[in-house]
């Protein structure tokens, strides 16, 4: 592939990436009854052990509060998650893993972790290094953009 021809083919290829993993996950949890919105929450409270605000959950899987609001009652309801009041900010509410549901939310990352090595296995430490790097920098350039 010349120079123009992977300028041009990247979203398609980050698109294609996104779409595949998505759609491979959303299979692998339905046997969970977990909807993306639900299992991107569990899999962003597993980077934030202390907890996120629902704010942050918000952002992250970008879906507007009210909709978020009935995601966090579903995974409430189903006792993957629990809400606590802010001890610095009492308007605010936040989402941590429910101790209950750990036997089950370990089965949830294996099947992350499990894909996360699988789709690494042809790839050297230092290419996942450096695969990394670009796509933090393109992540940092795409937040520059779109705050303007």
């Amino acid at each position: 592939m010349n120079e123009i021809d992977l300028k041009q083919s990247l979203f398609l290829v980050m698109g294609s990436l996104s779409h595949e993993t998505r759609q491979y996950l959303d299979e692998q949890f339905r046997q969970f009854d977990l909807t993306r919105p639900e299992w991107l929450i569990l899999a962003l409270l597993r980077a934030h052990k202390d907890g996120i605000s629902q704010s942050y959950a918000r952002s992250y899987v970008g879906v507007e509060t009210s909709y978020l609001t009935k995601v966090l009652n579903r995974l409430e309801e189903k006792n993957f998650i629990v809400r606590e009041i802010d001890l610095n900010n009492r308007r605010n509410r936040i989402i941590k893993i429910n101790p209950k549901s750990l036997k089950t939310i370990k089965k949830i990352f294996a099947i992350i972790d499990s894909l996360n090595e699988e789709i690494q296995r042809d790839l050297n430490e230092k290419q996942m290094r450096d695969l990394y790097k670009s796509l933090a920098t393109i992540g940092k350039r795409l937040k520059i953009i779109k705050t303007g």
